[in-house]
Parts: C-alpha cells; sequence; structure tokens
C-alpha cells in the first residue's frame, strides 16, 4: 500500500514558512530568477545535513540523496522562482506523487516541503515550527530526499522531496 504525505498548508505555517499567502513580497526583473540544477550545490547539501543532524538528534534514521528526487525537487523550486509563489501544485496540477510517477521513482512513500526565506536555516526554522513539515522531515518511513533551491531576488524557494521505495 502506497502512502502519500501531502502537506496541506494553513494560513498560519503558510506565515511561518516564509510570506503571506504564498506570494513573493517583491516582484523581480527576470534577470534576478537564477535557477538551480539537479546537481546538488554545497548550499543544497548543506541542508540535506540538517535534515539528518535534526533526525539524528530525535533517533530516526538518515536521509540518503536520490539524483532522481534532486532532479524533482529541483524542477519544482524552479518554477515556484519563476511564477513568485511557493505551492505543492506544479505548473500542470500534478502533485509530488504524480511528479515522481512520471520521473519514474517507484515510490512507496512519498512526501513534500516547500517555501520560500532569505536563509537557508531560517527555511529550516521555518520548517521545524510547522507541524506537517517537521512531521515529514521526522518521518522514519522515508528514506531518500531530494533538494532543490532557486532564487528569486533576495528570496530563495526551497523544495525537498522525501522518498521511500
Amino acid at each position: 500500500m502506497r502512502k502519500f504525505a501531502y502537506l496541506v498548508i494553513s494560513a498560519l505555517t503558510v506565515f511561518i514558512v516564509g510570506g503571506c499567502g504564498g506570494n513573493d513580497p517583491v516582484p523581480v526583473p527576470e534577470a534576478l530568477i537564477q535557477h538551480g540544477d539537479a546537481a546538488l550545490t554545497a548550499g543544497e547539501q548543506e541542508m540535506i545535513s540538517r535534515h539528518n543532524t535534526t533526525r539524528s538528534d530525535q533517533g530516526v534514521g538518515g536521509l540518503t540523496a536520490n539524483t532522481l528526487l534532486n532532479q524533482i525537487a529541483q524542477q519544482q523550486a524552479n518554477y515556484m522562482a519563476d511564477i513568485g509563489q511557493y505551492q505543492h501544485e506544479d505548473a500542470g496540477g500534478g502533485h509530488v506523487s504524480d511528479r515522481a510517477s512520471t520521473a519514474g521513482y517507484a515510490w512507496v512513500t512519498i512526501g513534500e516541503n516547500v517555501g520560500f526565506n532569505l536563509e537557508a536555516q531560517a527555511m529550516f526554522d521555518g520548517w521545524m515550527n510547522s507541524t506537517g513539515h517537521r512531521e515529514n522531515i521526522l518521518d522514519p518511513s522515508f528514506d531518500e530526499i531530494g533538494i532543490g533551491q532557486a532564487t528569486r531576488g533576495l528570496y530563495q524557494y526551497w523544495c525537498v522531496v522525501f522518498g521511500a521505495r
């Protein structure tokens, strides 16, 4: 049986994680939008370390970076930076389970955290202070992770995909 960890974000969670209503607070010229690619940057590797340190502190096994999940996460992060909003739906209305299946990731359980903030530690802290995001981070059924980050002006848009096959 497949488990789908889809997070419904409440208005309070939206505020904690990075803004109000998911909208970028300041419109920016297209030249200030920087996409990432599926290769992990030092900042993305550090975000994985934050996840694993927190999981270890809570007695939960670590997450292994997965190239396919990185691609899925990066695609969503790029999309969010393009539109200036963070959201779980992609341009076609699909969710993380759809993106993972289409990409060929044969998941048993899948989940996603998204958001934007000025810096990575603040983003992670926001997720940890949000019940649903925290549950994804500490869910022992997940053993793989993909990270995507893109920039729009001063803001970093993040997508983290959790999975298990």
